[in-house]
């Protein structure tokens, strides 16, 4: 399987800056941990990944500090607003099956131990649940059908660990290392015991702010074709508009899902079905006309890029990093037997 990444955009304007998280989320916290294993295949419950229509939140995953002294150790990204029309990024992503969706759209999430970042969120799915997230209909998630993303995201917030954080040699809470001091090697309970108190993995970054993204399907042979003509074109940026209406329609496409965005946000998903319609005229007796949702329609249109510059607001996670929680066992026998138990368990996870 290949994956083809085309991008196309306003670039990020980006000033560092040492100083404090402020909360959107009090559980979304730079060196805090999660138990990994408590909600595996339904994180989307407790993080804002995909669209939900409920109360505003970000994470609500229950976390516990592990780490102490650690704000020197903190490196805070802000966009800078600029003069750009929009400050985010426009991106096509060309995905042979359904499994290289997932992992397309779930790129920027990271767990150590784990191959499929994506399972984690998604793996309790059903076809109908995981059609409604992508904007698809069922019959789209079954079968032998190509994918074309489009997806244009606005990064407000991105918190990672300076590059000289060594989670072996950081201040670890005395609670947490009275606890690691119980887990004695071979006994199970006790390591489970750790695990359901101070957790798996830890944040070492993660990004918010809101995106938006449409799934368009192709038949095999067509998005072969796609692919090979923007190849040969040198990219997604020689075409012209007129190539790009007719490449990414349903005069091309087998099927063009709902522009959707990761927060769920009625304001935006209302300016989409207002701003990002378009249609054509099937040449029929008697002619008649079919109109669709087409993100597309952003592409090289300031007008109204600056409006959803506006509206794409800090809403939804767009990345995060875990990393396991090892190093807090200051013995390398235990450290490494608690290793190779998580990546065991997590393996097995992915199986089932």
């Amino acid at each position: 399987m290949t994956l083809t990444k085309i991008s196309f955009g306003y670039g990020f304007l980006i000033v560092l800056s040492i100083c404090l998280v402020f909360g959107f989320s009090q559980n979304l916290k730079l060196g805090w941990a999660i138990n990994l294993f408590e909600r595996f295949g339904y994180l989307h419950i407790t993080m804002r990944v995909m669209p939900r229509n409920d109360t505003k939140w970000i994470f609500r995953e229950p976390s516990v500090e592990i780490f102490k002294d650690i704000e020197p150790m903190k490196k805070t990204e802000l966009l800078s607003e600029g003069n750009s029309v929009f400050h985010g990024n426009f991106n096509m992503f060309f995905c042979d099956d359904l499994h290289e969706l997932f992992k397309t759209y779930f790129q920027e999430f990271a767990i150590e131990r784990l191959d499929e970042p994506w399972e984690a969120f998604l793996e309790n799915f059903s076809n109908e649940t995981l059609a409604y997230n992508l904007g698809i209909n069922v019959s789209y998630v079954s079968g032998d059908h190509c994918y074309v993303l489009v997806k244009i995201t606005r990064v407000r917030d991105k918190i990672s660990f300076l590059p000289e954080f060594e989670a072996l040699n950081a201040s670890v809470n005395q609670a947490v290392l009275d606890k690691a001091d119980t887990v004695k090697l071979g006994d199970m309970s006790s390591l489970w015991g750790f695990v359901k108190t101070f957790g798996s993995h830890y944040i070492t970054s993660y990004a918010t702010g809101n995106s938006m993204y449409q799934v368009i399907v192709y038949s095999q042979k067509i998005y072969k074709k796609l692919r090979d003509k923007i190849e040969k074109a040198s990219g997604f940026q020689s075409l012209s508009n007129e190539e790009i209406n007719f490449l990414f329609s349903p005069q091309f496409a087998e099927h063009m899902g709902y522009v959707l965005t990761s927060s769920g946000n009625e304001t935006l998903l209302n300016w989409a079905e207002e701003s990002l319609n378009s249609s054509y005229t099937v040449p029929a007796d008697p002619p008649y006309k079919i109109t669709y949702s087409n993100l597309l329609k952003l592409y090289r249109n300031s007008k109204l890029l600056k409006q959803l510059e506006v509206l794409l607001g800090n809403e939804a996670l767009l990345h995060l990093k875990l990393m396991t929680v090892g190093p807090v066992f200051k013995d390398k026998q235990i450290r490494d037997w608690f290793l190779e138990v998580l990546d065991n368990n997590l393996k097995l996870w992915e199986v089932n």
